[in-house]
């Protein structure tokens, strides 16, 4: 985290090909966000510019370190909500 200015930034990380290593965005909030196995985490809250399939857009995500995790990121319901069809039998759909 730094304050540049008026601007508060987050550090994050990005594992992919279009952007650097290491990145700075403008930190929206704060935000406590309860996992999976129900514990209680305070992560950033970031806006950031996606790309799945046809869609773009501006979607607000929290920042979390998943490396060594299976999957490097998750991709909220609301984002998928009245955009997608999701079927959970298939795998790796796009290229």
């Amino acid at each position: 985290m730094e304050e540049r200015g008026k601007q508060l930034l987050v550090r994050a990380y990005f594992l992919s090909l279009e952007h650097p290593p290491e990145i700075w965005l403008p930190g929206i909030r704060k935000k406590n966000i309860i996992s999976s196995n129900g514990q209680s985490q305070e992560r950033w809250l970031v806006r950031i510019r996606l790309k799945l399939g046809q869609f773009e857009g501006v979607a607000e995500c929290s920042l979390a370190n998943r490396e060594g995790l299976t999957f490097p990121v998750l991709v909220g319901r609301r984002l998928l909500r009245n955009r997608f069809l999701v079927d959970v039998s298939k795998k790796q759909l796009q290229p």
